[in-house]
């Protein structure tokens, strides 16, 4: 009986609190900049947006931003989800626990979260442990153009606030960076320093464990983000009473794409800005006069030596990926690679005499010898993040396509070995 009264008493209590504080229309709400909305996301909890009001105003003409109607699926803040289910003794629990997903996003990390026994576990037990290997020192531009690349795709994809990335970034890092150094080796490591392939391969697992965890959590589609204040002209001045000499950040509403708007995608088109990027760098910095002014080969052909959509046979492709692999190992990647394709059903690697028949269906082997992202793409794969640092897979997938075929998703697999990097493919 007194907990029949109690139960009575607390759904009463309850129900007066929902009434004191609804705060969300039945059918209507107004996008608020509150902070009750998943732990600094400005979206609101469980609403999806109204994507038609969008774009042109009907009356002015005008291209605007209408943040003023949105629809409620399941009418609850963080403020109110508990009072309002709970005042309604008939609601299923389902209700409570079936709000959309479409504005859910990753939860901002934490120290806490990053020193819990799971994370511990994976780290100390279940992640492959770094070895020393013979690898070459990285070219500095290139390292540092590869970091950059990565954080402006997803800066451009705008599935998190670049402020939210920038601290789970720094604490992820900050977590694995010493043990990581004991399980190395003393010395082994220069800290700071991309050009060195033990830090670059460091780093790079950071940035993507954290990328992918920030997409893989249903991003929102519209947030509030952290940026320079552009009526603010920074100072040189080193004198601390100057106020200018430190940037100042101001609240800004960002909305995704519409070319962006399918999570599911996010990954893929991060690895095409990644590619795209890198095929660009290379095309702009190596020419065919300088390429090959050495080679006898004649069927070798450059990077951008080939037309658009040409779908060039297998020799031509063949020789485009192994250019695209001695670039690579030019600015200090890898060691070493190869290029090779199957030329029939027994997996056997053997050099092609078909000079005439389209390149579809044909399968594609490039291996990199002591890559500076071996321990990082180990570890990642092994955490199954999405998307990698397959730097060099992201590059020969643009490659392909500006030729007219695809990777197929089905047939492509990275393996890594104590040494190596392994990628195999079809194209269509």
């Amino acid at each position: 009986i007194r907990w029949t009264l109690l139960l009575r008493v607390s759904f009463c209590w309850y129900s007066v609190g929902a009434l004191l504080h609804q705060d969300v229309a039945p059918s209507r709400c107004i996008l608020r900049r509150t902070r009750w909305t998943t732990r600094g996301h400005h979206c609101a909890r469980g609403f999806t947006l109204d994507r038609q009001r969008f774009g042109t105003n009907e009356t002015s003409g005008n291209n605007l931003l209408d943040t003023t109607v949105i629809h409620s699926q399941t009418s609850f803040s963080r403020r109110n989800l508990f009072t309002t289910t709970a005042s309604s003794s008939v609601l299923p629990l389902w209700v409570m626990l079936g709000t959309t997903n479409a504005c859910y996003a990753a939860p901002p990390l934490t120290a806490n979260e990053l020193e819990q026994w799971p994370a511990r576990v994976e780290r100390q037990f279940l992640r492959p442990k770094p070895r020393p290997l013979l690898r070459p020192q990285l070219n500095l531009d290139f390292a540092v153009f590869l970091m950059r690349t990565s954080y402006n795709a997803l800066d451009e994809l705008d599935c998190v606030a670049m402020d939210q990335f920038q601290r789970d970034f720094f604490l992820l890092r900050q977590s694995e960076y010493q043990l990581y150094t004991q399980q190395l080796g003393g010395g082994g490591i220069q800290q700071g320093m991309l050009q060195d392939p033990y830090y670059f391969d460091f780093i790079s697992f950071a940035q993507y464990a954290t990328i992918s965890r920030e997409m893989r959590e249903n991003p929102p589609i519209v947030f509030e983000e952290q940026q320079p204040d552009p009526n603010q002209q920074v100072d040189d001045d080193e004198d601390p009473t100057n106020s200018n000499r430190v940037q100042k950040f101001v609240p800004v509403i960002v909305r995704r794409k519409e070319q962006y708007m399918d999570n599911a995608r996010l990954p893929m088109q991060h690895d095409r800005l990644v590619g795209d990027a890198i095929l660009e760098r290379f095309e702009g910095m190596y020419h065919s006069d300088t390429m090959d002014q050495n080679s006898n080969n004649t069927n070798v052909v450059t990077l951008n030596g080939i037309e658009r959509n040409s779908r060039p046979v297998p020799d031509v492709v063949l020789a485009s990926l192994q250019q695209l692999l001695k670039l690579f190992v030019v600015n200090g990647f890898a060691l070493d690679g190869s290029a090779s394709y199957y030329t029939n059903n027994n997996n056997k690697e053997e050099p092609s005499n078909t000079t005439t028949r389209d390149a579809s269906g044909t399968k594609f082997i490039l291996k990199l010898q002591s890559p500076a992202t071996l321990w990082s793409g180990k570890s990642l794969q092994q955490r199954n993040s999405n998307p990698t640092n397959d730097f060099l897979r992201k590059a020969a997938s643009s490659l392909l396509m500006r030729q007219g075929y695809a990777m197929m998703a089905s047939d492509l697999t990275i393996k890594y070995t104590a040494t190596e990097e392994i990628t195999t493919f079809q194209i269509l």
